[in-house]
């Protein structure tokens, strides 16, 4: 089409509203396809017709809006938020792990949070060495120097702990089941070489 070249065909075009912003516009593009079926044009511009299937969620873990699709669908704003709510909703009974509660409360409690930070603490304090032969390294251990069984209270004291090599912690008074035996039996526990 030239400049001022009149087009009789834009003068006879559809008046419609869009659907998105409500705009009126001229229906030029309309047509009918080689099957018979009438394709009508429903929006004003490109921009429009991109926003046409535009959703408006909210993340389902943080609340966070999320501009999303029809065929998309998006219920969390990324896969930091799906993995910790997932892990939020598979806990405890809701897992299909879940065996009646087994799990044993020492477990539990040396793999909590609150554990791993005491032990981190005391191996930065000790600067990641044995304290009785001096060895750094991988074969390190947290011991507590007053028994978790009869000092419950500070098992995440940081004063009540050393960093030790595996040698020399199983060497102390109160490695594995010495304490609990003494308690039990009245005598100290001796291990088979």
């Amino acid at each position: 089409m030239k400049k001022g070249e009149k087009r009789p065909d834009l003068q006879r075009a559809r008046v419609g509203l869009c659907e998105i912003c409500g705009k009126e516009y001229r229906a030029v593009n309309d047509y009918t396809d080689k099957n018979g079926y009438e394709r009508r044009q429903r929006y004003c511009s490109k921009e429009c017709w991109s926003k046409r299937a535009r959703i408006i969620n909210h993340c389902l873990y943080c609340g966070k809006e999320i501009i999303t699709r029809k065929s998309v669908n998006k219920k969390y704003c990324g896969n930091d938020c799906r993995n910790l709510d997932y892990r939020n909703r598979q806990k405890g009974e809701a897992s299909h792990f879940w065996r009646g509660g087994k799990t044993q409360e020492k477990k539990l409690l040396r793999t909590s949070a609150e554990y791993k930070s005491w032990r981190g603490n005391v191996f930065l304090r000790d600067n990641y060495t044995c304290q009785e032969c001096g060895k750094s390294g991988r074969d390190l251990e947290p011991h507590h120097i007053k028994e978790v069984c009869n000092y419950p209270e500070l098992m995440f004291d940081i004063d009540n702990g050393v960093t030790l090599c595996h040698e020399c912690h199983k060497n102390t008074d109160n490695y594995g089941y010495k304490a609990r035996w003494e308690n039990f039996t009245g005598q100290k526990a001796v291990l088979a070489e």
